[in-house]
């Protein structure tokens, strides 16, 4: 492996640390913006007791944003895949063996988009 190589995994890695701490982080921040939304009107009910029946608003904008999570988070899983992929062909001979990533339904639908690699 030439220098060029151990500069450009060298940059695959921290890019993989990179997307991995931002998809979590976002998975935990709209995980708690979600549970907050939903929850208000049970954990304050003597403040949204005048709403009425608009007191379904909460857990339906918790709903919405939740799937807007899963959108951001797929699309960052997908990106997330991508630096995986690219970091194992350029690892070569040094790739560490890991589990099996053909055994899911997300991984089936993502060889199908070709995001990731069938060999794993």
């Amino acid at each position: 492996m030439t220098d060029a190589e151990k500069n450009l995994v060298d940059m695959l890695w921290d890019e993989w640390k990179y997307r991995n701490a931002l998809y979590w982080s976002t998975f935990y921040r709209f995980g708690f913006i979600v549970l907050f939304v939903s929850f208000i009107p049970y954990v304050y009910p003597q403040v949204i007791s005048h709403l009425g029946r608009l007191v379904v608003v909460f857990p339906v904008a918790g709903g919405l944003i939740s799937l807007f999570a899963a959108w951001l988070l797929d699309a960052e899983a997908a990106r997330f895949s991508y630096v995986t992929k690219t970091l194992d062909i350029h690892r070569g001979d040094f790739k560490a063996k890991r589990f099996p990533t053909d055994g899911s339904i997300v991984w089936k639908l993502r060889k199908i988009r070709g995001i990731v690699n069938s060999c794993g």
